[in-house]
């Protein structure tokens, strides 16, 4: 569990590992299956039924799902632009020790015991760190696919056509899918992760992991209990 200091976010529940038009638009676009389900006019559990194969997807479904269709990249079959790149990896390696100095004999207990220590709030800063990088990225997913959602399908005036394919779809419900549209951006949490949260957990992460591999050298320094 991250620490309760911290807000987490709710985010949308990954598309099931499937290759259903339904799965394909909801984790392209990071829409959750009741945001999905809005948009169609079922319930979420249908969209879960469809996702999964239990229900075949009916004509007037896909006909309101073709347009979300048409907005997915031409590698997925559509005409929409391509996702940004996930972001960058965090560097994670654990640093080489620093050369210690000659030491007088050191009493192992505590070092072991603070190496102890130091592992695990190491541990549960690693965790939360790239927890909430995960968050972050699911988050400026969504953000994209809202802007692509918006441009496409309530563009704004002067701001260049709809594609020809897309444009007289019959599925398209202007009103109802502005409001649709307006519903997914209210829904939107704000960022799990900023740049300078981001830094200073990468920071307390680093400095963990460099007071672990001095205790380490510490305990196998010539003189100390655990050298000997």
């Amino acid at each position: 569990m991250f620490s309760s200091t911290y807000f987490t976010p709710a985010m949308p529940n990954p598309a099931l590992p499937s290759r259903s038009a339904c799965a394909l638009v909801r984790a392209h676009f990071g829409l959750t299956q009741a945001e999905l389900a809005r948009w169609l006019g079922v319930s979420a559990g249908m969209v879960a039924h469809l996702e999964t194969g239990r229900k075949p997807l009916s004509l007037a479904l896909a006909r309101r799902l073709r347009p979300l269709e048409l907005l997915l990249p031409p590698a997925a079959g559509g005409l929409g632009p391509e996702p940004p790149p996930p972001p960058d990896p965090l560097d994670l390696t654990t640093p080489a020790p620093a050369a210690l100095p000659p030491a007088p004999p050191l009493e192992a207990a505590p070092l072991r015991a603070r190496l102890r220590r130091v592992r695990y709030l190491a541990g549960k800063a690693r965790f939360e760190l790239e927890g909430r990088q995960m968050l972050a990225g699911q988050a400026a997913r969504r953000a994209w696919g809202l802007g692509v959602l918006a441009a496409l399908l309530a563009p704004e005036p002067g701001t260049g056509p709809v594609p020809a394919p897309l444009a007289p779809d019959p599925a398209l419900r202007p009103a109802e899918d502005a409001r649709w549209l307006a519903r997914l951006r209210a829904d939107t949490a704000p960022p799990p992760l900023t740049p300078t949260r981001r830094a200073l957990l990468a920071l307390r992460l680093h400095l963990l992991l460099e007071e672990a591999a001095a205790l380490e050298a510490l305990l196998a320094a010539p003189g100390s209990a655990d050298a000997t």
